[in-house]
């Protein structure tokens, strides 16, 4: 969650007050990592810029 935060204040000082991004657990269990969560960071990019 802190790097969502970090990456929307990034795109929020940079004149893009749309930009959003929220972090989603990552349902597949993977073997080797064990019983730790694993999140993604989701964002509303598009082509690599936030809606203006």
């Amino acid at each position: 969650m802190a790097l969502a935060v970090r990456l929307e204040r990034y795109w929020h000082e940079r004149g893009y007050p749309a930009a959003r991004f929220w972090a989603e657990p990552i349902e597949e269990r993977f073997g080797k990592i064990g019983t730790s969560e694993i999140y993604r960071i989701k964002s509303n990019l598009l082509n690599g810029l936030p809606p203006r």
